[in-house]
């Protein structure tokens, strides 16, 4: 591949001097969609019919993605460096950047900014919501609380402030960092990570714990505090959590809702989306009522 973007970066800059850009190409039945920021190159190769501004909203997605991992201060890289090989600072992410390129090719998330919020019972959600809301209120370093049930949302806790709203493709780039490591599974982890819509040019912090195997539950809390103290609190909280849920059996319910969900016809599963620019208000789950079963 390194022959073929060195010459992409030849035409793209034979273009740039006529004062021109180009976006994209057709060779055969193979569409070429090229994506510049600043210094990086983002090109996608199809063959399957997708739309120029599909794949576009594609590499935009794994644009963000990369900010994700590596904030926009990756730009001051190739600034000092134009042929730095990133695959150097993405070590250990393939995983993540190949997931989210293969969910643009079933999931409408990325052309509608969208996720997908969980099937379950509102007085499920709701105690979710409320036990989580209980841990951030305690917790002042604690700017976003959530739930994920596999790839779904559960709930959503953020700021009351709308500036500091969590933004859908935020969310969208969360659920699809957590989902596509399996390392996280059967461990807890302490994790930088950059929500380029909040603010592209730093780390907040992320405590990331699963519940139980069995219904892929995961706890999120997002800080701006670095401190080791800070994610040993939260370790405590994951704890406290899980003995709320489990003693009113909204885990139980929560499992439930989850294998009920694999049973029902994918365009039912996939017909449940949740969308905006950001998501709810606080202690409000990101399109949750969408998802949720009539009582």
């Amino acid at each position: 591949i390194a022959p073929m973007m060195g010459l992409i970066t030849a035409v793209i800059g034979f273009a740039e001097m006529r004062k021109d850009a180009i976006k994209a190409v057709v060779a055969g039945r193979s569409r070429i969609v090229l994506l510049t920021r600043g210094s990086l190159v983002l090109m996608a190769v199809s063959s399957l019919d997708e739309s120029e501004s599909y794949l576009s909203l594609l590499l935009e997605a794994l644009y963000q993605q990369i900010l994700f991992v590596l904030t926009a201060r990756v730009h001051q890289v190739l600034a000092s460096s134009s042929s730095y090989d990133l695959r150097n600072l993405l070590g250990g992410t393939q995983n993540v950047m190949k997931g989210l390129a293969t969910k643009g090719l079933h999931d409408l998330g990325i052309l509608t900014g969208s996720v997908r919020s969980l099937w379950v019972q509102p007085a499920v959600r709701h105690e979710a919501n409320r036990i989580l809301a209980t841990a951030q209120a305690q917790n002042p370093d604690i700017l976003y609380g959530i739930m994920l049930v596999g790839d779904r949302v559960l709930t959503v806790l953020q700021p009351k402030a709308a500036e500091h709203h969590l933004h859908t493709t935020d969310l969208m780039l969360v659920i699809n960092f957590v989902t596509t490591q399996p390392a996280f599974k059967g461990t807890e982890s302490w994790t930088p990570l950059c929500l380029p819509r909040f603010n592209a040019t730093g780390f907040l912090y992320s405590y990331i714990g699963f519940l139980d195997d069995a219904s892929e539950t995961c706890l999120m809390f997002i800080s701006a505090s670095q401190k080791p103290e800070t994610f040993h609190l939260l370790q405590q909280w994951k704890g406290a959590v899980v003995d709320a849920l489990t003693r009113d059996n909204t885990l139980r319910a929560i499992q439930t809702a989850r294998e009920e969900e694999e049973k029902r016809p994918c365009d039912q599963r996939y017909g449940q989306v949740a969308a905006g620019g950001n998501t709810g208000g606080s202690g409000g789950a990101g399109g949750a009522g969408g998802g949720d079963e009539p009582e």
